[in-house]
């Protein structure tokens, strides 16, 4: 299949290095078939090296061999057949990304100590209150995981190239673990972590349990707040605090700020002081937790 950009493109030089590629599936043969692959990853491969252990981030497709894409076909992480690639040119586009793993860390004990405290109010929601041990659990053991394994961080990986790979398959954690490096207990709790659950059959798919929908919309929170206000946690808490006392997620209003980027307003009209005598002192604990948790990286880092 050959996919051409529109004619009033001015495409003045190709560079192979700056395009999208994706490969061959029965199901295109009906039309080009859906791929779960975010757009800040269109021009991105996940390969296998030759320990065995993902390439992330690969993105100059002229350094890319076809025994590159062979293993790692064989390892699963390549959609469709390696030997029959599609190049999609198109224009060049901005976008903005997810938080990095300091980041989701810092989001993932917040959030524990959020839901600890509205629950321990009484103001979560029913369907959060029977599901809040399962969700703690998560949280807890994905903490531990990524302290565990600083190496995701040091490679300059970020969670949605891990979250792109997940999803491009159904896995075994017998088949993951060598592939992202780290234990099978490791493998699972990031599966569980980042939304995934494992079915009777012994795989593990995206949102396949009420515990593992949470825990995709904690991590678009956390995504939101890195984005919008990295430095300005009670939002973060505010919109967490309606999440667990509603069940939904704060609305938004997505208005353009002056630089085009998406600006996320909480549009909810719930304000901070109107929480403080339902769960005392909550806004101030989670964003104190915060502060020492990134002081106690940076002194690490000295």
């Amino acid at each position: 299949m050959r996919l051409v950009p529109p004619s009033d493109w001015h495409v003045q030089r190709f560079s192979g290095a700056y395009n999208s590629v994706a490969f061959y599936r029965p199901d295109d043969e009906q039309g080009f078939s859906p791929r779960y692959v975010p757009t800040f990853l269109l021009s991105q491969l996940t390969l296998i090296d030759q320990h065995g252990q993902a390439l992330f981030g690969v993105s100059d497709l002229r350094a890319v061999r076809y025994s590159d894409l062979l293993r790692a076909s064989e390892a699963g992480v390549l959609a469709g057949d390696p030997l029959r690639p599609y190049l999609i040119v198109e224009a060049p586009y901005g976008d903005w990304i997810g938080p990095d793993w300091p980041t989701l860390l810092d989001g993932l004990k917040v959030s524990w100590d959020v839901l600890e405290h509205v629950a321990t109010a009484g103001g979560a929601a029913a369907a959060i209150n029977l599901l809040k041990d399962q969700i703690q659990k998560r949280l807890r053991r994905g903490e531990d995981t990524i302290e565990k394994n600083p190496e995701w961080a040091q490679r300059r990986t970020m969670p949605y190239q891990f979250i792109a790979l997940l999803r491009s398959r159904t896995w075994r954690l017998a088949d993951l673990a060598p592939i992202l490096g780290c234990t099978e207990s490791d493998a699972e709790a990031l599966l569980l972590v980042l939304g995934f659950a494992r079915k009777d059959t012994g795989e593990w798919a995206y949102q396949a349990d009420p515990a593992a929908a949470v825990m995709t919309e904690l991590f678009r929170e956390i995504m939101l707040a890195a984005h919008r206000h990295a430095d300005d946690d009670a939002d973060f808490v505010r919109r967490l605090v309606h999440f667990f006392e509603q069940g939904d997620p704060a609305p938004l209003d997505r208005a353009a700020t002056e630089d085009d980027e998406p600006d996320f307003r909480i549009t909810s009209g719930e304000r901070i002081a109107d929480l403080g005598d339902r769960v005392g002192g909550l806004v101030d604990t989670a964003v104190d937790a915060v502060r020492a948790a990134r002081a106690k990286r940076r002194s690490r880092r000295r």
